[in-house]
């Protein structure tokens, strides 16, 4: 299982390199955005870690949170351009990936 999100998650990252050649408001540029951050969502709560934070309440309360948090700002912010969206996104990716390494040990 392991092997197949470790290429799933190489393909997402063929698609965040994509992102950068491809000019913003153009057709390859929204195909590769769409296809970047569907999967690496996808890729994120499938890995095997996420099995640590169903066991803790902290740790999935934590994530469930921070991803209220980024839907809240994403609909009340008036973004100037996609670019912005899609960093906001990317950030809260970011921040995601590091609450995987913490244990979030409750004892």
């Amino acid at each position: 299982m392991q092997f197949e999100l470790v290429s799933f998650f190489i393909i997402t990252a063929l698609f965040l390199a994509l992102i950068g050649i491809y000019h913003e408001a153009t057709y390859p540029h929204n195909f590769v955005s769409l296809w970047f951050f569907h999967p690496i969502g996808y890729f994120l709560y499938s890995n095997r870690y996420l099995l640590i934070f169903v066991k803790k309440p902290i740790g999935i309360s934590i994530i469930l949170l921070m991803i209220i948090i980024g839907w809240m700002l994403f609909f009340t912010i008036p973004w100037q351009s996609a670019a912005e969206n899609e960093i906001l996104g990317i950030s809260i990716l970011n921040c995601c990936v590091v609450l995987h390494g913490i244990p979030f040990d409750i004892n």
